[in-house]
């Protein structure tokens, strides 16, 4: 008989008899033929690990009566890989590595925030990350057996604002992070890809023209992180008009 257990858990282990004992009897435990300190019917793990795995036997003292021997095996599993990337669109590998108990070549299953999401004997590849990649991952061997969860962050900066305004209104676009800044930090913004003046977090537009309309992003050098671009559109006053490329009514 084999059980296999993950490095953590709690593992009780029986010496049950075919026949009745008297109340005050005293076990001897064996861990690959060597006898441990435990003298009571039950042996008890409380957080297992991998010096813990072996084969293990029970007897009754002052019976010439041993157990069959029980093969406990434990899964230790860690995932290996970043905890955060500076940009959407990078390519990120996480590898699950057992550190005990597997040899072979084993089928690993992954699972993100709980949901199994991939089988493959292969590291999980996300070749082009987004924010939605955002969450917790784990590995296993099966639906019992799995590694901790490892959280990844796909850190990202969003442009916030209107998306149409009349021409003259007053317009105010944030460079807004996804994570918590922990010093000043210069922002720089673009319109059309091409670098704007503004270097705070948010970029003020007074009394917008049809100058202003067109594709807005922002970026913090520093963290080498670049917003998606956001359309502004201007509405004029006037029936037709045309704005940067982009045709308003």
């Amino acid at each position: 008989p084999r059980e296999v257990k993950r490095e953590g858990d709690k593992v009780t282990l029986t010496c049950k008899p075919s026949f009745t004992l008297p109340s005050r009897t005293s076990f001897t435990w064996y861990r690959n033929g060597a006898s441990l300190s435990s003298r009571t019917e039950q042996l008890d793990l409380q957080s297992v690990s991998r010096e813990d795995a072996g084969r293990y036997s029970c007897s009754v003292w002052g019976h010439n009566l041993r157990s069959p021997e029980v093969t406990l095996s434990v899964i230790c599993l860690q995932v290996e890989g970043p905890r955060e990337v500076k940009r959407e669109g990078d390519k990120v590998t996480l590898t699950c590595k057992p550190t005990c108990g597997l040899t072979g070549r084993t089928s690993f299953t992954w699972y993100k925030n709980g949901e199994n999401i991939s089988s493959s004997t292969d590291p999980l590849n996300l070749q082009s990350v987004s924010r939605k990649d955002t969450g917790r991952y784990s590995c296993g061997v099966d639906q019992n057996l799995r590694s901790p969860e490892v959280t990844l962050n796909v850190l990202y900066l969003q442009v916030e604002g209107p998306e149409e305004v009349m021409e003259g209104d007053k317009v105010t676009l944030t460079c807004k992070p996804s994570f918590t800044l922990t010093s000043p930090t210069t922002f720089t913004w673009y319109r059309n890809k091409s670098l704007l003046s503004y270097k705070t977090e948010q970029l003020y537009l007074q009394s917008v023209s049809r100058e202003d309309a067109g594709r807005y992003s922002c970026a913090v050098l520093d963290q080498n992180l670049q917003s998606h671009e956001v359309t502004l559109t201007v509405r004029c006053k006037y029936r037709f008009c045309v704005y940067a490329e982009i045709i308003v009514v």
